[in-house]
């Protein structure tokens, strides 16, 4: 029954598939007059896809179930690249097959959204994930949620070891940069146009495009790039010239930074050999934030080495800064606290010991405080005093920057033992 099902949705005019319906040479063949309609990354993930197609019809041709392979997403099969600094997948393998009955829906699904995939490409056409999952309603078999059409498109990037933009797939919105950065990129005209970031640009700044591999980046005289985690603490920086005074590039990450926006900070640091830091909240979520960034993700392991940034230093607000700094504080939830005692477990972060710290420090403060409560000494507080203080610290302004910029506070920064003050803290027992 799998195998007609399957069959059947092969021979349906509407998937074009007279690439697929032919004998495998002459497939491989017809997909070459695509090779010069294409970029080069366009055609390869083209071929990528219609390769899959190739693969199941073959398995039906000679009566095999159709079956493909993936690198298993467990934590268990996660491994540091030491050469990179970056999580990736080790050798672990999963294979989805149509030999149950989940499965052959999963191939089924598959086979539906390839052939859009496909035909958005083909045609130039993009779409975000929640498009996909509205397109796909309109099929004979269709998505039960957003959830398992998003999983599909997972199990694609893995598979094929490409990145869902790649398919022509974009995010619904993305962050903004402003400050010492010039670029080009090609307006609807069809014109290359050259945009300085600090001057070009109004209040907001630059919007990070879905595909920032298309922006050539040209120059920088910046010192480095800070990544701020919240839309209001961009704009108190972007409104006090932040990036001019300080000479850096400010990226606002909206929450937890797309890809495109992960993209753009690896690139920045990797291409024009920017510092980049991360300045957060201090609360669980804004932790996971910042290893996102510098190290990757479990979901995203198959792309750290295309979007983490190793060399991105977390800059704060760190849970030391709480004590300091003398911050207003909301406390932990169970929730936060299930979260601290999940990173602590996570054999990831046993690489990182300052990172660590910091967190049983924050487990054992039982405080959580965000961006904006700087702003009990004032909202100029975060970039007269906090910020420069940090950068100093972080070696990435100099003396002389720091004595001009620097406003003494009214109470004075506390200074802390980190190793003393986490002395004490005991690992709960499952």
């Amino acid at each position: 029954m799998i195998t007609e099902e399957l069959k059947d949705i092969f021979k349906e005019k509407e998937f074009d598939f007279e690439l697929v319906t032919t004998k495998l040479k002459e497939i491989k063949t017809s997909l070459e007059k695509y090779k010069t309609k294409f970029s080069e990354r366009k055609y390869e993930s083209f071929k990528k896809l219609y390769n899959i197609l190739i693969k199941f019809y073959d398995n039906l041709l000679n009566s095999e179930i159709p079956n493909f392979s993936l690198n298993n997403r467990s934590m268990s099969n996660i491994v540091l690249d030491e050469i990179e600094n970056v999580w990736v997948y080790a050798d672990k393998l999963t294979t989805k097959s149509a030999k149950t009955s989940k499965g052959s829906r999963q191939i089924v699904l598959l086979v539906y959204t390839i052939n859009f995939l496909i035909n958005q490409l083909k045609t130039n056409k993009t779409s975000t994930m929640r498009e996909l999952y509205y397109c796909g309603k309109g099929w004979p078999l269709s998505f039960t949620s957003q959830a398992e059409s998003n999983l599909l498109i997972e199990c694609l990037e893995i598979a094929l070891e490409k990145d869902r933009g790649d398919f022509s797939l974009y995010p619904e919105n993305d962050g903004h940069l402003i400050g010492s950065l010039v670029l080009e990129e090609e307006n609807r005209r069809g014109e290359i146009k050259r945009l300085d970031c600090s001057e070009d640009v109004n209040e907001v700044g630059f919007p990070i495009p879905a595909d920032v591999d298309k922006i050539k980046l040209i120059s920088t005289t910046a010192d480095f790039v800070m990544v701020i985690e919240t839309g209001g603490m961009y704009r108190r920086l972007v409104e006090n010239e932040f990036d001019k005074i300080f000479n850096c590039v400010l990226i606002n990450a909206d929450g937890q930074p797309s890809r495109a926006t992960k993209r753009m900070i690896k690139r920045l640091s990797q291409e024009l050999k920017l510092s980049a830091v991360a300045f957060l909240d201090a609360d669980q979520w804004s932790n996971r934030i910042y290893a996102s960034i510098a190290w990757g993700s479990v979901k995203t392991a198959h792309l750290s080495t295309y979007f983490a940034t190793p060399n991105c230093k977390w800059l704060g607000v760190q849970p030391s800064d709480i004590l300091r700094f003398n911050l207003p504080c909301d406390k932990l939830k169970e929730v936060d606290r299930n979260a601290g005692y999940s990173l602590l477990k996570d054999p990831r972060f046993e690489e990182f010991p300052d990172f660590i710290k910091e967190i049983k420090l924050q487990l054992i403060l039982n405080k959580k405080a965000e961006q904006q409560s700087f702003s009990k000494y004032g909202i100029d507080f975060v970039t007269n005093t906090y910020l420069p203080f940090k950068l100093k610290e972080m070696g990435l302004i100099t003396e002389q920057k720091f004595k001009k910029t620097f406003v003494e506070p009214k109470n004075p920064i506390i200074d802390i033992n980190l190793e003393n003050e986490i002395k004490d803290f005991i690992m709960p027992h499952d």
